[in-house]
């Protein structure tokens, strides 16, 4: 997981800083690897929840993309400076898996990341 501030790149998270203004728009990215093969795993239905002190938790669907660093799902998102965690979930992939892969895709899992300004 990590969120690109407008005019940052890297594969490091990068935290908003601000007051009550609204935190310009970023991009969110997830990268899902398979654990067996080390590839990116593509058709998976992707969401992320940003939960924020306050407020009521918002929900985002990350999309497939491909950019300067390869393969990811991501969505362009303003995150509250009062963001506390990111809820990521992974649903089943939407392709057919055949049998001798089944066992790995065969769940939904959901991870958390604190997040501090």
């Amino acid at each position: 997981l990590a969120f690109h501030a407008p005019g940052q790149g890297g594969d490091h998270a990068h935290h908003q800083h601000g007051a009550a203004m609204p935190a310009p728009a970023g991009h969110l990215v997830v990268l899902v690897n398979d654990l067996t093969t080390g590839e990116p795993v593509p058709y998976l239905p992707i969401s992320a929840t940003i939960h924020a002190d306050k407020a009521a938790p918002r929900t985002v669907s990350l999309v497939p993309m491909v950019g300067n660093q390869g393969f990811h799902y991501g969505a362009d998102v303003s995150l509250p400076a009062a963001t506390t965690k990111i809820t990521v979930t992974i649903g089943k992939p939407t392709m057919r898996v055949m049998s001798s892969a089944s066992g790995r895709f065969a769940r939904t899992e959901a991870v958390s990341f604190d997040w501090q300004q």
